[in-house]
Formats: structure tokens, sequence, C-alpha cells
């Protein structure tokens, strides 16, 4: 299907959508099919109408704008059927997730600087400057979130669309990557919410946490 008018890499003469990684899958199977391709047109139809509303939204509010988003991609998993969630194995206090590289867009970093300056909140510059020179992807003691305090999240009101649609349906032990790397993991997929966290990457630049956070921590003081 290389015929098809879009691409999700930088391409000459193509647009380039940001997706998240698990639509970014779904829809790698869909191109697999040629009957699909209506379908995957609809799905980034309505990518490109959410991206063009958020947009004009922002203008007037950034962060409420990322809070609405924020409050639309919790809907969407509340008013999902039970069964569709019934064999999700999240809980409080598994925190392996907590220890992946995730990207989040500046108004997200923003958002995350202004409550933990509201709620007294330190952030450890020197912590994340030690996390953008090893990354991440390391599965060391540096992998850990910034903001996991006692196996909970610190900002779990502002926590990023990439964290907060992230539930699984395996055996959690598999989401420890520092000791699972052949297992996949089988994500929660509801395509409302991909949708919406992927037109949210598409509004402004987006990058690492721990690099997102640093760049509005300078601009700020």
């Amino acid at each position: 299907m290389a015929d098809l008018p879009y691409s999700f890499e930088p391409a000459t003469g193509y647009n380039k959508y940001k997706v998240t990684s698990i639509l970014r899958d779904y829809l790698g199977m869909l191109m697999e099919q040629p009957e699909n391709k209506e379908t995957i047109e609809q799905i980034l139809t309505l990518i490109d109408g959410y991206t063009n509303q958020l947009r004009t939204l922002r203008q007037t509010n950034r962060l409420e704008t990322t809070k609405e988003v924020y409050k639309a991609i919790d809907g969407f998993f509340e008013k999902a059927p039970a069964e569709n969630k019934k064999a999700i194995q999240c809980k409080s206090g598994c925190t392996a997730c907590c220890f992946i590289e995730l990207d989040i867009s500046e108004d997200e970093a923003a958002l995350i600087v202004n409550y933990c300056r509201e709620n007294d909140i330190e952030i450890d510059r020197e912590y994340l400057i030690k996390q953008v020179a090893t990354g991440r992807r390391s599965y060391s003691d540096l992998s850990r979130c910034i903001f996991l305090k006692d196996n909970l999240c610190s900002i779990y009101a502002v926590r990023p669309a990439a964290c907060r649609k992230h539930w699984v349906n395996s055996d959690p032990g598999l989401c420890d990557f520092s000791k699972n790397i052949i297992n996949k993991v089988d994500s929660y997929f509801n395509i409302d919410v991909e949708i919406l966290a992927s037109a949210l990457l598409n509004v402004d630049e987006t990058g690492p946490l721990e690099i997102a956070l640093l760049n509005k921590l300078d601009k700020t003081g």
C-alpha cells in the first residue's frame, strides 16, 4: 500500500503523522490488507480533525486545553464496556511502566512543572540531566521516572497522556523489560483514546519526558 498519501516517517511530498506506538502497530496491521484503506483514511482524518481543534483551542489557553484532552481520554476509558476492560491487570503499586521511556508535548511539560510548583513537588534537575545523558532505555537505576515516589505517581492528577492510557492485559511481570525482552506485553486498546492521544502529539513539539522537562525548567527558571 505504498501509494497511500501519508507516511509515519519524514518523506518528501508526504505528511508526517506522529502516532502512539499502539496506534502505529494497529495501522501497520491494517496496511497489510488493501481493503483497509478506507479505515486507515478515516483514522487519519480523525487525527487531523482533533489536531486542528486543539491547535485552535490552545491559542486561548494551552494548559486548559491539555487538561481537557486528559479528561476526554479518561472519559473514553470510563465509558468503554466492562467486557473490554475485564482483562486489565494494572493496579496501584505496579510500577514497571514507570521505568520506560515516553514522549510528552511541550504543553504537557508545562502542565507538570506548574503542578509541581503549586504543590511543592521538587523536580530534581540533576537527576533529569543524568537521565538525558544515559537514556532511559538502558533499564538502569536512572530509568525510574522522576515522579515515582514510594511506588506511587506524585503527579498522578497531571500524568501525561502516554501514562494515562497505559493499561495491559498480560501478566504484569512481563512489563519489567529489564527481565523480559522476548515476550510481548498485551496492551489494552481503545481506538478513540489512541486517536486523541496521537492528535496531542501533532499539536506542538514533543520529546522524551526528561528533555521536555529540562527545556521547560530552563525557560521558566
